[in-house]
């Protein structure tokens, strides 16, 4: 597998001193394909022309803070992956790719490491100088961590009201937001102590920091609740873009885990569209349904509340939040579901429309995709049964109400049902015959197990 494209962004103030290393250490990485965004931050001396001296992109703002200079870093950059290095810092060999690495293998949001403090020989001890910083490595905030691109989206931009300090906030954000993090126990970047550094600047450093807890506190308290949305796809290019787009037409937060299962036409890089400026990700796996499929979404969601979507079907712009609505209300029910209607693709021409039922009716919809629900009570519940081709959804429904969770099916139309030429059980019509057979086996494995 390919790597995935960084962008590492580099924000300068007057560091001509400095920027030359900083830069030379981000090329030793030997890393491709690598792309380093300079941003200027209108300097005075010769920082833009060290930086000139490199292969990188130069991006030249009036001077507006370090904030602001990231923020037009992020803007400029092209990569899948974005990470950060100050213009007196510098990254540890081979870092770049453990964290890359890491952040994949483990399907996280970001990684971050270590750093380390050192002084030039002959540079004095700043202000507000420690010892014990050289004494050990300690956790890197903001240097070296890489994340995801479509993490902006879901984070937003970094403060510029904050002198110092910006990045602590974009990382209280980060928190906030439930994304998945990790740090590796490497040394990743060094961060070079001197007399002009602006975390010198001690009289801004507490202000700021009682500032970002309060809003952090805050944000939690009015936080909007994540809902994952998890659809299960293979060779689904034809529709899963719409699909999409009416999951992000919602009027909530939403994250979108795409399963790939197996695919073998376009459909990772439909997806793959998405997922630079969207809170879309992509995760393939060999074809094992969509059962199999819809389980390792929730494994990897981070929503307090899951919600299905077939990748060839459309939800409603207002199906999320009437059922937000309806799931806190009281009494709260357990499981949501809405009303349903089936609709035959537009695109169909009149000899593939035939044996395809005409009937646009609104139905009461128990299906996947008509429901919203608590993680936890997912969980309570356990996943879909991954020995069943059909039929899976109708079991966990059943082991659902074995347990005595409440219903409430919501009368608007919240799922629109394709009908098209390559429906799973049109393909698969073989499987309807079988469909009791293989409810019945599996209702008689509940009642073995004692779960019926």
């Amino acid at each position: 597998m390919s790597n995935p494209s960084v962008s590492v962004i580099v924000p300068v103030f007057n560091c001509e001193r400095y920027l030359a290393a900083a830069l030379e250490s981000i090329f030793e990485q030997g890393y491709s394909p690598l792309e380093v965004v300079v941003v200027d931050d209108g300097s005075t001396d010769s920082s833009a022309r060290v930086a000139e001296s490199f292969p990188v992109t130069l991006v030249r703002v009036p001077h507006g803070g370090i904030a602001r200079a990231r923020n037009a870093g992020v803007q400029a950059a092209s990569g899948k992956l974005i990470t950060f290095l100050d213009a007196d810092d510098l990254f540890t060999p081979g870092s770049l790719a453990q964290t890359v690495d890491h952040l994949q293998e483990r399907d996280l949001d970001a990684v971050s490491g270590m750093m380390e403090f050192f002084r030039e020989p002959g540079v004095g001890k700043p202000p507000g100088y420690r010892s014990a910083w050289e004494a050990a490595p300690q956790h890197a905030l903001l240097g070296g961590m890489v994340t995801r691109r479509q993490v902006f989206e879901l984070v937003g931009e970094f403060d510029p009201t904050y002198e110092v300090g910006e990045d602590m906030d974009w990382i209280a954000r980060f928190k906030d937001a439930h994304l998945r993090w990790e740090r590796v126990p490497q040394v990743v970047v060094r961060y070079r102590h001197h007399m002009s550094n602006t975390t010198r600047r001690r009289e801004l450093i507490g202000p700021n920091l009682i500032r970002l807890l309060k809003a952090s506190v805050e944000r939690q308290r009015h936080a909007q609740p994540l809902v994952s949305v998890v659809i299960p796809a293979r060779d689904a290019e034809r529709y899963i873009g719409e699909s999409i787009d009416s999951v992000l037409a919602q009027r909530c937060s939403v994250e979108v885990i795409v399963i790939d299962d197996g695919s073998v036409d376009s459909t990772r890089e439909v997806v793959g569209a998405y997922e630079q400026n969207h809170p879309v990700r992509c995760v393939s796996q060999e074809p094992a349904g969509a059962g199999v499929a819809r389980n390792r979404g929730v494994e990897l969601a981070r929503g307090q509340y899951l919600a299905f979507l077939d990748s060839d079907d459309l939800w409603e712009p207002s199906k999320l939040a009437l059922q937000l609505d309806a799931i806190t209300a009281s009494p709260e029910p357990d499981i949501v579901f809405g009303g349903v209607r089936e609709f035959i693709s537009p695109e169909l021409s009149e000899a593939e429309r035939k044996g395809l039922r005409d009937d646009s009716a609104l139905r009461p919809g128990t299906v996947p995709g008509a429901m919203l629900i608590k993680r936890t009570t997912f969980e309570r519940v356990g996943g879909y049964d991954a020995t069943l081709r059909v039929g899976e959804a109708l079991d966990w429904l059943g082991r659902a109400r074995a347990q005595g969770l409440s219903e409430r099916v919501l009368p608007e139309h919240v799922l629109s049902r394709r009908l098209h030429a390559t429906n799973y059980m049109r393909q698969n019509s073989e499987l309807v015959g079988a469909y009791p057979a293989l409810l019945k086996a599996a209702l008689d494995r509940r009642r073995a197990q004692g779960n019926v």
